[in-house]
């Protein structure tokens, strides 16, 4: 089985996807597949991929945060708290395998707790914060079929796309909508 990733338009990014019902063999090669394919992301690099993005529509996701970071899997994950006052919630930019070359300052929570099932199939529960957090959640919308760039909408945020000056360097530039 080969995957490869899928960008938008796919309908596939825009669909909510069904729980994993029994992780076999086929859900086990689906998530060596989707390993290979997070690690091949390196324009951007990826810190995440959802089962979406490589057009299944599973709940599962994979997280890598840092270039050094295992990766790590997430079968049928649930938010089950948030930090939920104003004061707890933080904007990152953020950008999307899915959706070449756009980016958004996206509010979200500072923590959240996810409960999951691992790949043996245990329940478990984690507490997530910063920049993990941030990635749990937009990969939690990603199997909800909502795209980083609806959140940044509904939050009237700016999208930008990356572009270099006369100088070489790269730049972040207003997106028109």
């Amino acid at each position: 089985m080969k995957l490869n990733l899928v960008t938008t338009p796919n309908p596939v990014l825009n669909q909510p996807t069904a729980p994993i019902v029994k992780i076999d063999q086929k859900i086990l090669a689906i998530v060596k597949e989707m390993k290979r394919v997070l690690n091949n992301c390196t324009n951007p690099e990826g810190v995440g991929l959802a089962a979406p993005q490589v057009g299944l529509s599973l709940s599962l996701f994979l997280t890598k945060p840092y270039p050094d970071s295992k990766i790590n899997t997430y079968l049928n994950p649930k938010i089950i708290e948030t930090a939920t006052q104003e004061s707890h919630k933080k904007d990152t930019l953020e950008g999307c395998l899915s959706i070449t070359n756009t980016w958004a300052n996206v509010k979200r929570p500072k923590w959240v707790i996810l409960e999951y099932q691992s790949l043996s199939g245990e329940q478990m529960t984690k507490k997530f914060s910063g920049w993990e957090a941030q990635i749990i959640q937009h990969e939690m919308d990603h199997l909800k079929g909502i795209l980083f760039t609806h959140r940044a909408l509904e939050q009237a945020k700016q999208l930008y796309r990356i572009e270099k000056n006369n100088q070489g360097e790269e730049e972040l530039v207003s997106l028109e909508i």
